[in-house]
């Protein structure tokens, strides 16, 4: 999930990032629910990200009074975590994180009767309605006529040395976003798909010198878009590399990536000022699997063609990037979480939901 980070916010000393972890353990402590959820919700959301409590606020001012199971603290949100400055999200005050944008709309999700609660759904029962879902951190189950999910995505990360320390503030995963803030620097970006050609398109406008690099000599993208980035005259590729250390200075700042050659284990050091990494994202859907949702290759829940949040088990929606491997932008998942309530209150209208049948234990397993 993408957001921008603003020039403003690279720099910073070891004192503001303490004060930083002091600020997330007391923010943490506010994800307590601050109502008792029903044990029956005509509409329930699984995610706790934009998506999700974007459909919350939908649901909620439509009188739905929407439990959404966010999954564990750690999981809320969980790609906004690594934002430390938004600058593409339209109307947010200047300098707003991503974990505030967070807690900003759960809030707006609290005031529109949306019922909050911080643990992970493991079971999913969608043969029959109304739905019923399983949390067994709490020892109980929910039942709902509706569903959305909107359980995000995961970016993939190198895990190289010294990516921590990095990570969200000089190495990012959306050069969309946070390109605009190495204008007439020097950057690197890393994978050998469409994505990571996308990003080299767009930064050879932003950056004054971009390196591609990618572990192996072939690319996945298709072979005119290689050739136009071959042409272009600030972009140098660098195959068949791979990173082995982000390196930087005592004030943590990105200042270099050392390459080592895939082959030959040569060694090679490329000063830069930020990296991206365009080498794909897992959609948080395993548990899905066996749930009689149709999903692809790629982990992405379907839907129905014609339609924007329909999936193939009629009364179950879906949005963000459980289903998105396009766009995969903040705003974008707002929308899909909007639509997927809008859809399912619509959907609701024409098809009179049965009453609670008993919430039995037992069935599909897998932790969301």
């Amino acid at each position: 999930l993408c957001v921008a980070i603003t020039a403003e916010d690279h720099g910073g000393d070891a004192a503001e990032e303490e004060d930083g972890n002091e600020e997330e353990e007391e923010e943490e402590e506010e994800l307590i629910p601050e109502e008792e959820p029903s044990d029956h919700h005509e509409v329930i959301v699984l995610g706790g990200g934009v998506a999700g409590l974007s459909a919350a606020v939908y649901a909620g001012r439509a009188s739905q009074r929407p439990l959404v199971i966010a999954g564990g603290v750690a999981e809320v949100g969980s790609q906004l975590l690594f934002t430390p400055m938004i600058d593409n999200y339209p109307g947010l005050p200047p300098a707003w994180t991503g974990k505030q944008l967070v807690r900003s709309l759960q809030a707006h999700a609290r005031r529109s009767k949306a019922v909050l609660l911080h643990q992970p759904a493991k079971r999913l029962h969608l043969g029959e309605r109304p739905f019923l879902i399983e949390v067994p951190n709490v020892e109980r189950n929910f039942t709902a006529d509706t569903l959305v999910i909107a359980t995000g995505a995961k970016e993939r990360w190198l895990n190289a040395p010294g990516e921590s320390i990095f990570q969200g503030k000089y190495v990012h995963t959306c050069a969309l976003c946070d390109g605009e803030i190495y204008e007439g620097q020097d950057v690197v970006i890393v994978g050998g798909g469409e994505s990571a050609f996308e990003a080299v398109h767009y930064m050879a406008n932003v950056a004054e010198r971009v390196t591609l690099v990618h572990r192996k000599s072939t690319f996945r993208a298709v072979p005119e878009v290689v050739a136009a980035a071959r042409q272009l005259p600030n972009v140098k590729f660098m195959t068949p590399y791979t990173v082995k250390e982000w390196q930087g200075n005592k004030r943590k700042e990105l200042q270099k990536v050392l390459l080592q050659h895939v082959d030959s284990g040569v060694e090679e050091t490329v000063v830069i000022n930020g990296g991206f990494l365009a080498i794909g994202s897992d959609p948080n859907t395993k548990f899905l699997q066996g749930s009689g949702l149709e999903i692809s290759e790629s982990g992405h829940v379907l839907v129905k063609p014609g339609t924007r949040t329909e999936t193939n088990v009629p009364g179950v929606f879906v949005a963000g990037e459980a289903t998105d491997a396009y766009y995969r932008q903040a705003i974008t998942a707002a929308g899909d979480g909007a639509a997927a309530a809008i859809d399912a209150q619509r959907w609701l209208s024409v098809n009179k939901p049965p009453a609670p049948a008993s919430q039995k234990p037992g069935g599909h397993k897998e932790e969301m």
